[in-house]
C-alpha cells in the first residue's frame, strides 16, 4: 500500500463561510441574506468577537448551511426540529 503525505491532501477547504462567501455560495445579494437572517430564514451564524474590540465577525458552518439546502432551506425552527428528529 503507497504512503500518502498527510499534507497533500489537495487544496484546503474552510470549515465556515464569512457573510459575502455565504451570499456568493447562495447566489443571492447580502441585502438578502441579512433579511433571510432576520426572518430566521438562515441559519445561526457563529459570533466571533476578538478580545479588545468592539465589533465582531459572523461566519456560517459549511457543513450546516450544506445540511440546511439538503433540506430545501426551511425556516429555522423546521430545520432545526427535523435535525433533533434524526
Amino acid at each position: 500500500m503507497p504512503e500518502t503525505d498527510c499534507f497533500s491532501t489537495g487544496p484546503i477547504v474552510p470549515l465556515v463561510y464569512t457573510r459575502q462567501e455565504l451570499a456568493q455560495a447562495l447566489s443571492i445579494g447580502t441585502t438578502t441574506l441579512d433579511r433571510l437572517r432576520a426572518s430566521g430564514r438562515l441559519p445561526s451564524p457563529i459570533i466571533y468577537q476578538e478580545p479588545g474590540r468592539g465589533s465582531c465577525s459572523l461566519y456560517w458552518s459549511r457543513k450546516a448551511i450544506a445540511d440546511w439546502v439538503e433540506d430545501g432551506c426551511p425556516n429555522v425552527a423546521e430545520w432545526e426540529r427535523r435535525r433533533r428528529e434524526r
